[in-house]
Parts: C-alpha cells; sequence; structure tokens
C-alpha cells in the first residue's frame, strides 16, 4: 500500500508522462529504455527497496504489480489464488484514474485522487481479503 501511494502522489503530479509509460503506444519501447538508463546510470536510483525497483524496472506495470502482491501473498498477507485477480483490478484502477485525468484536462487534486485510488486499492483487497487493515 505505501509503495502504491508513494507511485500515486509522484505520477499523479505528472500524469502525462506516467501515462505515457506505462500505458501508451510506446510503453514497452519505454521500459525498455528506462531499464538501460538505469543500467548506465545506477546511482540514479538511489537506494530503493527492492519491491519499488520491480515497479520502477519491471516489463511493465502490470507484471511489476503482480511480482510486488507475489511478495505479499508468500508473506500470509494475501491468498496466492487472489493475487491474478487483486492485480488486475488495482492497474485498472490506477489506468482508469490517471485516464480521467488527461480526458477531463487538469482541474484537479492530487492528494484527493490519491486518497481515492487507495481507498479503491483496499475495497479490492478486501473484497479478496477480509479486512487486513484493522488494528
Amino acid at each position: 500500500m505505501k509503495i502504491w501511494e508513494c507511485f500515486c502522489k509522484h505520477s499523479l503530479s505528472n500524469p502525462k508522462i506516467y501515462y505515457n509509460i506505462f500505458f501508451g503506444k510506446y510503453s514497452n519501447s519505454l521500459n525498455n529504455d528506462i531499464k538501460e538508463y538505469y543500467s548506465i546510470f545506477p546511482e540514479e536510483l538511489g537506494k530503493q527497496q527492492e519491491d519499488t525497483m520491480v515497479i520502477l524496472l519491471g516489463q511493465n506495470m502490470y507484471e511489476g504489480n503482480l511480482d510486488i502482491l507475489k511478495s505479499c501473498a508468500n508473506e500470509g498477507f494475501i491468498k496466492k489464488e487472489n493475487i491474478v485477480d487483486i492485480n488486475e483490478m488495482v492497474v485498472l484502477i490506477y489506468q482508469g484514474m490517471i485516464s480521467r485525468i488527461l480526458n477531463n484536462g487538469t482541474d484537479y487534486d492530487v492528494e484527493d485522487l490519491k486518497d481515492k485510488i487507495m481507498k479503491y486499492i483496499e475495497q479490492v483487497i478486501i473484497s479478496f481479503e477480509g479486512n487486513i487493515f484493522a488494528d
């Protein structure tokens, strides 16, 4: 959830760039270019957790998020049989919200949209796993 929260905060501030990187016409070639860039300049990545690196350097958002969900399943937070469905719903939520921004103009509050996406992601996980977020 923290990875998604951080990712949303930054990507919603620059939706056109992130949309093109992950969903645009040339997204596959851009992902390869990003990998190549960071192989040449690894210091530009700074210190990142391994799970975050999966999204940054993965083949695409779908596969990167799936890898994160697999880690969550391996640690017992979610069931392995649910990760494909959770992944698809989470990526579709994000893609839909960033598309909405691009289609409706720039009059939006980044923090409100981030909160809305996080609420929807949490609701997806709760629908499959129960309320694992309760204290």
